[in-house]
């Protein structure tokens, strides 16, 4: 295989703006059959740790409606790597 046929694992995080209470994590790896071992992580910005989810689909779901509005950074980390980070708006 060559060095550019390799395709880098992706996260994509809907939606966002957030309304509906509810954060959709969606990740693309090299192997879907893989087993994931992961977490998703979620701080305010102060940097805190509000909420947090063991990863063990490629979809996952994190309840965020009792979080206050603001900005949120999330982080989603699969076998002791960063798979991706990112930030989203809680109305």
């Amino acid at each position: 295989m060559k060095k550019e046929d390799v395709v880098s694992p992706t996260v994509i995080v809907f939606p966002n703006p957030n309304r509906t209470g509810q954060l959709n994590f969606r990740l693309s790896v090299l192997d879907t059959e893989q087993q994931l071992k992961g977490q998703v992580l979620l701080y305010d910005v102060q940097g805190q740790l509000v909420e947090s989810k063991l990863l063990h689909n490629t979809r996952e779901l994190l309840e965020v409606g009792h979080l206050a509005q603001g900005l949120y950074h999330w982080e989603v980390i699969v076998d002791d790597h960063v798979l991706g980070r990112g930030k989203v708006i809680q109305y």
